[in-house]
Parts: C-alpha cells; structure tokens; sequence
C-alpha cells in the first residue's frame, strides 16, 4: 500500500489536532490527556476512549511514535510517545491551513489576529 502525502491527511479532526499539539513533547497518555485541556484552556476534555483510538491510528499511519518509558511517583511505568517527523510535518501544514482560514476570514468572524 502507497504511504499517504501531508497533505492527504489534511485537514485534521479536532482530537488529532490536539493530541498532535500535545504531542510535541513526548508524553504519556494520562499527560496527553491533560496537557490539552490545558493548553486549550480546558475547552477540550479527551476521554479515554477517544484518546487511544486516534492514538492507534497516528501509530499505524506512521504521525506518532514510541518514545521511551517513564516511571511516575507511583512505581508505574508509563509508555512515552512522540510525533514522528512526518507527525511534525502534517501538523505543521495543518497550522499554516489554519491560519490561512484566519487571515482571511478572521476578521469578517470578529476574531483578532
């Protein structure tokens, strides 16, 4: 089967979006999970379920990858994943799409730029 381009997994669905966001720095799924309601300022829950769906697919299509073990307070050791680099190309490309949206029809929305 032919790998897909960037561009063919734009745009992103809003939980890939923010667990690719997260993503950026390697985490576990719990910190993935609160890390996006933080840096959406808590207007994105993810639950569980959807948290490892999409992560089983970003993994088979090759956007998220392994990246070691942490072992947490508790003894428990926790599976850390990353972007891959082709994870961080289609999330960039996602971003310029987005703000191209913004810059041009931000304003006629009332949002600031």
């Amino acid at each position: 089967m032919k790998e897909k381009t960037v561009e063919e997994f734009l745009p992103l669905n809003p939980a890939r979006y923010w667990i690719m966001s997260s993503l950026i720095n390697k985490r576990h799924g719990y910190g993935i999970i609160r890390h996006v309601e933080q840096i959406s300022d808590g207007e994105v829950k993810l639950g569980v379920p959807t948290l490892y769906e999409n992560l089983k697919r970003l993994k088979a299509d090759g956007l998220v990858e392994p990246a070691g073990e942490t072992t947490l307070d508790t003894g428990e050791v926790r599976k850390l994943l990353r972007l891959s680099g082709k994870g961080q190309q289609v999330l960039a490309a996602d971003e310029r799409q987005r703000r191209k949206f913004m810059v041009h029809n931000g304003p006629a929305l009332g949002v600031p730029l």
